[in-house]
């Protein structure tokens, strides 16, 4: 029997995919716990237009990152931070701090899009990820002042 999976099943394949299974594991199993459907002629063809439809969503989601990340580029920030006269800050900057600011310029960047290796620890300038998504990214300068 010929089901259309409604979710990821190790060993069959992912949401969306048809795939062909015994009658009693599809009857028993997959299709009474709400795992999959029969792969009907009407219901495959509201997968394709379901996939169709999702794939034009992502295409719109995309273009609207690749814009986002073409404002974002070259950004400079500059944040304030009390340091001892060899540069090392009392404390350090982490993705939290940068996300505020960029906020407050408006960009609404959380810090999980941040990626620092480590926290900023001494004053300087630096160039900084952000990573929207896999596949878009840019760098941001980050100027971090001392004050005593």
């Amino acid at each position: 029997m010929k089901v259309i999976l409604k979710e990821k099943i190790d060993s069959l394949g992912k949401a969306g995919d048809i795939v062909k299974v015994s009658d009693g594991y599809a009857r028993n199993f997959l299709i009474p716990k709400g795992k999959a459907i029969p792969a009907s002629e009407g219901n495959t063809k509201s997968l394709q237009e379901y996939l169709k439809k999702k794939q034009e969503i992502k295409k719109e989601q995309d273009e609207n990152l690749k814009k986002v990340l073409e404002k974002i580029k070259g950004v400079e920030i500059t944040i304030k931070k009390k340091a001892a006269d060899d540069n090392k800050l009392f404390g350090s900057v982490s993705e939290i701090e940068i996300a505020e600011e960029l906020k407050k310029i408006g960009f609404n960047v959380e810090k999980n899009n941040i990626k620092l290796e480590k926290h900023i620890k001494e004053t300087g300038i630096f160039l900084i990820p952000i990573v929207l998504k896999a596949g878009f990214e840019t760098n941001i300068k980050v100027s971090i002042i001392g004050e005593k």
